[in-house]
């Protein structure tokens, strides 16, 4: 990121025309600014920024050390183009800028403001011309330093919750016979304690066996599929849609594309909250982004579906051609992968009580299914605290059914756009 530092007497702009094809929407407040007495920053996103929140805290207090010095009275960023020749794409240069501008304002002790992006702009500026008046930074991911990414601190806490309803501390929960997968998730998941193990698992063998495996004049992470193992692969998609259909819900089946254009606002914003770890190619007009989830192709298709209320619950079955950016050395056959398929199901309800109903059809078929091979999940309810509190019996409820304790992760915040995720 490159940022040039003008501390100006006098500093205005209004808007002329669009500069890329899809800039952000223009609103009044974005329009025209003026301001007095202002630390202007103008701002080049480069292609190795990102939206880590230590990376965002660090260019944030880079920007307030200026204004500590100038002693400025207000800040306005001003997305800026000329100041690098690597500049990111226009959707991920949007947001960084966002996120150095929401966590601006909640750190910065004068009012912020910012210059809208995509757009050229006519301004006006007048410099106080004093030593500290015109100042630079490069800034880049690798300069945060380990005590900048400390300062990101979880707040989230963990429980045990029994079928009884009991909840303990999960970091003094003392297990008792027949809970050892449940120790080993919460020595995981609490402890951060890294599981013994090592070498190469052991159902590779099964998969090299039926025809899985590694393309290797492809790319790290991508696989074929032999005869056996295509044959393998149809039956367990046939076997998914049998299994959705047991909801009692309609399901349909789609199929889409795998890749989206960033520049779609609605894209943009679901890719930033998994911005990790994305596969991305450029394209004609934009960066494209390779899904990593059914999510884009089912949400972008019944947008445009006519439905009524009484249609709901609905639920969408596709199995996505999903792409995730593995680092290569952590790929692993028919488990890690940079390019999967995936069978995603999406139910659409009225409410939450709705969810919560079909919720409870889905948790069913999930561990009975799981059972009839033999084996038994332990799982992890991640849920909002406001969830918890309204809806601690529910939980009870999964738990009971479940017929032993589960790992409950309690978020003071809505950090996701979910407010109960399980992993099992």
């Amino acid at each position: 990121m490159r940022l040039l530092f003008i501390h100006a007497e006098d500093f205005s702009y209004q808007v002329r025309d669009k500069a890329v094809e899809n800039p952000e929407p223009l609103t009044p407040d974005l329009e025209r600014g003026s301001a007095k007495n202002v630390l202007v920053v103008f701002m080049s996103v480069e292609e190795g920024d990102s939206e880590d929140p230590s990376y965002i805290s660090y260019v944030t207090d880079q920007i307030l050390d200026v204004l500590n010095r100038v002693k400025a009275s207000q800040i306005v960023l001003y997305p800026y183009a000329h100041l690098s020749p690597n500049l990111a794409s226009p959707s991920k240069a949007l947001g960084v800028l966002l996120a150095v501008y929401n966590n601006l304002r909640e750190k910065s002790p004068v009012p912020v403001s910012r210059a809208p992006f995509g757009y050229y702009k006519a301004f006006d500026i007048k410099c106080y011309g004093h030593p500290l008046s015109e100042l630079s930074k490069s800034l880049s991911p690798t300069m945060v330093t380990t005590q900048a990414k400390q300062q990101v601190v979880s707040k989230d806490y963990y429980v045990v919750l029994t079928p009884n309803g009991e909840e303990y501390d999960a970091t003094k929960y003392q297990f008792k016979p027949g809970e050892e997968d449940l120790m080993a998730l919460v020595e995981k998941e609490v402890l951060r304690k890294e599981l013994e193990g090592g070498g190469e698992p052991r159902y590779i063998d099964y998969c090299r066996k039926f025809g899985f495996e590694w393309e290797p004049m492809s790319d790290a992470g991508h696989m074929r599929y032999g005869p056996a193992a295509t044959l393998m692969m149809e039956l367990v998609e046939d076997y998914a849609w049998k299994l959705a259909n047991e909801l009692g819900i309609p399901v349909f089946k789609i199929r889409g594309t795998n890749m989206f254009r960033r520049g779609e606002r609605a894209i943009d914003e679901h890719a930033r909250l998994f911005n990790e770890r994305m596969y991305t190619i450029e394209g004609d007009r934009d960066e494209l982004i390779m899904r990593y989830a059914a999510c884009f192709q089912q949400f972008a298709m019944i947008r445009d579906w006519v439905l009524s209320y009484k249609d709901i619950p609905v639920g969408m079955l596709e199995v996505a051609d999903s792409y995730r950016y593995e680092q290569p050395g952590e790929t692993v056959l028919c488990f890690r992968l940079r390019r999967f398929y995936m069978p995603d199901l999406h139910i659409f309800t009225k409410d939450l009580n709705n969810a919560m109903e079909v919720a409870l059809k889905l948790h069913e078929i999930i561990f009975r299914e799981i059972r009839r091979l033999g084996r038994d999940y332990v799982s992890l309810y991640n849920v909002t605290k406001q969830f918890y509190d309204e809806h601690r019996d529910y939980l009870i409820e999964l738990a009971r059914r479940e017929g032993k304790p589960i790992l409950v992760r309690v978020m003071p915040e809505q950090k996701h756009y979910w407010v109960l995720n399980v992993e099992f």
